[in-house]
Order: structure tokens, then sequence, then C-alpha cells
């Protein structure tokens, strides 16, 4: 990270802040812009020239949640759960083992691996 981060490498080595952190995970980290400035922006540069500007109020607050409504029926009763005879842990593993319910880990660490991999300079 450059000087002027939040967190940089000092010149007797040690390390604050962000920096820090990252390094302590073993994570690159290239400073691209500025969080928090007087105007209350992201300002993003690009070889030194601002690229991107959002204010800090639409990355917070920008997306408006809705508000919804629920309405009960009343005399409705819930039907009791059909019975099976595959145990219960069965059914679970089986959901849990579904490509859309999955741990997708195995991706994120091949990802994580093969980008790493790459120098900063062919990306």
């Amino acid at each position: 990270m450059n000087a002027g981060a939040h967190g940089a490498v000092g010149a007797a080595g040690a390390c604050e802040g962000i920096a820090c952190a990252l390094a302590g995970e073993n994570v690159e980290a290239t400073v691209i812009g500025q969080f928090g400035t007087k105007d209350r922006e992201l300002v993003l540069h690009y070889r030194g020239e601002a690229v991107g500007r959002l204010s800090m109020h639409f990355l917070h607050d920008g997306l408006p949640m809705p508000t919804r409504k629920a309405i009960v029926k009343s005399g409705v009763t819930a039907k009791a759960p059909a019975t099976s005879s595959v145990p219960f842990t069965d059914q679970l593993l089986t959901l849990l083992a579904h490509p859309n319910i999955a741990s997708k880990h195995w991706i994120i660490r091949q990802y994580d691996h093969e980008y790493r991999a790459v120098p900063l300079s062919n990306r």
C-alpha cells in the first residue's frame, strides 16, 4: 500500500491499520481511491486521475428498502408435515449436497489460488 493510505508499512518495517491486517492474511492491496473525503464521497483513481466518484449517502442509504405488510388470515391452520421413511439426517444431507445449496468454498479457493498466481502486470 502507498503512503497516505489508511495504514501503511513504516520505515522500520512495522505495519499499521488495514495494511497490517491484509499483510497478516497474505493479501495484496493497492490504493485505488479515498474513502471519506471532505465532500463525503468515495473517489476512485487510475494513474493519478479520478475515474469514479460516489456519495456516501448513495453507498450507505441509496437503495430504498421496501416496506411490506403481512396479511394474517384468521382460521387458517397449518397441515401436519408428511412423514417419511427416510431418516431426517439423510434428507438433510441430500439437500445440503444439492449444487444450489452446497458450499461454494471449493470454487472460491480455486479462484483465489489462480488469481494470486497471476502477476500484477498480467491483470
